[in-house]
């Protein structure tokens, strides 16, 4: 059984705050200063974590954030695709989780750096970010 410590359940809703913070740097709100926050609330919601809460925070972010980002996915797989409401729903839920992997990612690397030094770690979490978009 999963043990969620008042520390991970902070961990876990700061993944979730940042992945909302994160779809307001993007059309249509258009505030892009607030990435550089959410990511901030990412890293320091990673640092130090367990892998495993740190994957999870890292993915729950980035499923909050597409799923707010790529909600109009949805109606152009209906109007466009002919999918079926569940069918449409179920292929953006799957793409959603998807693209959570990616976050997830960058999340269980900045912890396993910040094991051996924090400092390195977020000077290290703008190249893993990028190195993982590729």
């Amino acid at each position: 059984m999963i043990s969620l410590t008042p520390l991970r359940r902070v961990r876990l809703l700061l993944a979730l705050a940042s992945g909302l913070i994160m779809a307001f740097g993007f059309a249509p709100y258009q505030a892009p200063l607030v990435g550089w926050l959410a990511m901030a609330i990412l890293v320091f919601a990673s640092l130090d974590a367990r892998p495993w809460i740190a994957f999870l925070c890292g993915f729950l972010h980035g499923v909050v954030y597409c799923g707010i980002s790529v909600v109009w996915i949805y109606g152009v797989q209906r109007q466009h695709g002919g999918l079926l409401p569940l069918e449409a729903a179920a292929l953006l839920a799957l793409m959603v989780a998807a693209w959570g992997l990616f976050p997830g990612t960058f999340a269980l690397c900045v912890a396993w750096l910040s094991r051996r030094s924090i400092a390195r770690a977020c000077a290290a979490a703008p190249f893993l970010w990028v190195t993982l978009e590729l």
